[in-house]
Order: C-alpha cells, then sequence, then structure tokens
C-alpha cells in the first residue's frame, strides 16, 4: 500500500465509531505492507479522536509519537 493510498483512504474515514472495521481493515493493510503504521494511528489520535477513542478501547493501546513528524513522514 502506497503513501498515496493510505492518505486517501484516512481522507476517507469519518470521525465516528461507524468507520472503526474500515479503519482496521487501513491499519491491517498498512501493517501487512510494512507501512508507516504508528504515524497512520497517530493521525488518528489528532485528527478523528472519536474514532481513535473505539480504536483505544478496543485493542486496549496508545500511542506516543509526534502529529508534527506523523504528518510530514505521510507527507501531510
Amino acid at each position: 500500500m502506497t503513501t498515496n493510498d493510505i492518505i486517501k483512504e484516512i481522507n476517507t474515514i469519518q470521525d465516528s465509531s461507524s468507520y472503526i472495521e474500515r479503519t482496521i481493515d487501513l491499519l491491517y493493510e498498512v501493517q501487512l505492507s510494512r507501512g508507516p503504521l504508528i504515524e497512520v494511528v497517530t493521525i488518528f489520535k489528532y485528527e478523528k479522536p472519536c474514532l481513535y477513542s473505539t480504536l483505544k478501547k478496543r485493542f486496549h493501546y496508545d500511542v506516543s509519537f509526534e502529529y508534527d513528524l506523523a504528518k510530514k513522514s505521510l507527507g501531510l
């Protein structure tokens, strides 16, 4: 999965818990392609806080990565 594909998908996902399965699919695809997983999760944490909250509850983890570095890494 290319960075452009990841960015397009992030932009189509809305900040709603109803998008949780689509988000998990995206994260799985990023992980399989050995893409910037932490950066993607960080973008969700800051730009889609409701969705991130659902992810956090479901997977019991928290991400600690600088938001600006994550955006720069993805070319946003």
